[in-house]
């Protein structure tokens, strides 16, 4: 089993949009045991593969995250029967490649709010990994879609962090979505040192909102290209997702999608290489000794120079990079 986080501290990269794609193409086209742990109180991830009136129907039978976080604070003991807390999303019953099964942790907004002001910071921090994840191992892949905007003081999502295995950090090629990562690291970073150890592991940044026509694409990917090189960034995904409306549009709740091409349209083959890719990444993983310096301290000085728009990266670089992407 791997737990993987999807997470980026900057909000509007595509969080959500990344973990329904993982997730269908993990469970219909790689024939995985899916279940997705919504974090985020806008549940858009839980509203994309469920419907907003599951969701809500969920909510109000107390199989929630949030529910299922009270018990754990109360108990202190591993889940004999997490199916209590997970709404299912059956398959398909169609012709082509029909989604498969996935199951959900909806989250519940005001039950966030409660019981985060019970939870103390460090104490309740391992809840998750340590009487939630045991009980998990029937699953191949646990995605854990994160909230932005988010801190220490958010012991929920740092719960999700402390119990992942991987990261997975979705970021666009502009300076916005650059700025964001001094925060999105150093969150990470302090996961690690709740776990005592290097974990959970950066799998990868993943291009989205990807447009090879805009400026903001050719001076910010050499000096990704470049800091990733170097190893103060981590390692960037060969595969993107590409700027269309119509990945936004495959998260829409009120589309009724029966199979992967209905759901993902002409884009399809983006959002399975780079599901795949991450399947490749967790299986294939080799532990590594942490970087001296963690990301969080390197990145707020090459942001500095990312600003200036400096760069010793050739745009040949660039051009071999597009040519791994296609």
């Amino acid at each position: 089993m791997h737990v993987v986080s999807i997470y980026n501290n900057k909000g509007g990269v595509g969080k959500s949009t990344l973990t329904v794609g993982v997730a269908e193409f993990l469970s219909s086209n790689r024939k995985k045991r899916v279940l997705v742990i919504d974090l985020d109180s806008q549940a858009s991830s839980s509203c994309s593969l469920l419907g907003h009136r599951e969701v809500a129907h969920a909510v109000q039978s107390h199989r929630s995250i949030t529910k299922l976080a009270d018990r754990l604070l109360r108990t202190r003991r591993s889940l004999a029967q997490p199916n209590d807390y997970i709404t299912e999303r059956p398959a398909s019953m169609v012709k082509g490649t029909p989604l498969a099964r996935i199951d959900v942790l909806v989250p519940d907004k005001p039950g966030i709010l409660d019981i985060e002001e019970r939870m103390h910071r460090t104490k309740d921090a391992g809840l998750f990994r340590d009487y939630l994840k045991p009980s998990l191992s029937a699953y191949d892949f646990v995605l854990v879609d994160l909230p932005s905007h988010v801190d220490q003081r958010h012991t929920l999502v740092v719960n999700g962090l402390v119990m992942s295995d991987f990261v997975l950090i979705p970021i666009e090629p502009n300076q916005i979505s650059l700025n964001g990562l001094p925060d999105t690291f150093e969150l990470i970073d302090y996961a690690c040192d709740l776990n005592q150890e290097p974990v959970p592991k950066i799998v990868g940044m993943v291009l989205n909102k990807t447009d090879k026509r805009t400026q903001q694409y050719r001076t910010k990917l050499p000096q990704i290209l470049e800091a990733s090189s170097q190893k103060a960034m981590p390692p960037v995904f060969n595969n993107f997702l590409p700027d269309t409306p119509k990945l936004a549009t495959s998260t829409d709740e009120t589309i009724d999608f029966r199979t992967l091409k209905a759901r993902f349209d002409t884009y399809y083959d983006n959002v399975r290489r780079v599901a795949r890719e991450l399947e490749q990444r967790c299986d294939g993983h080799t532990p590594e000794p942490p970087p001296k310096i963690s990301f969080g301290t390197k990145i707020r000085d090459l942001l500095d120079r990312f600003s200036l728009g400096k760069t010793s990266r050739a745009k040949a670089d660039v051009v071999d990079f597009e040519d791994a992407l296609t």
